[in-house]
């Protein structure tokens, strides 16, 4: 790969050179952001996020721990901080993060293996009562 810029790295080397020259401009992101289930329990956790459970009603009998508050996905019209969006396995929340990208939400992510990986991963978790 000699003689190949890539400009990630390009723009790095030029930040951290003392100058902004040359640098690209940052471009608004196209899709959501995706985080994985630990950092998105750290965010819920410490209020720098929240969960929104987008998986089907029918498959909601297990939620993430409800004392980091996880929403529906109805009850954002008037919330403006960051959201982490809580699937299925069906890719069901990346549709929904374009949805809420393109209605105006600029903070939202999806959480990287959905629900699964939020088990995977041996966080916390309550039966639906």
């Amino acid at each position: 790969m000699s003689g190949t810029t890539i400009a990630h790295v390009r723009w790095e080397t030029s930040l951290f050179a003392g100058g902004l020259e040359g640098c690209p401009e940052p471009t608004p992101a196209v899709g959501p952001g995706w985080v994985s289930p630990r950092a998105a329990y750290q965010d819920a956790l410490y209020g720098r996020a929240t969960l929104v459970d987008v998986r089907p009603h029918r498959a909601r009998s297990t939620v993430v721990h409800p004392g980091l508050e996880p929403r529906d996905v109805t009850d954002l019209d008037q919330h403006s901080g960051p959201v982490i969006l809580v699937g299925g396995a069906g890719g069901e929340a990346a549709t929904v993060a374009v949805a809420l990208l393109r209605r105006g939400m600029p903070r939202v992510s999806v959480l990287s293996g959905g629900f699964a990986g939020w088990l995977a991963e041996g966080l916390p978790t309550q039966a639906r009562v």
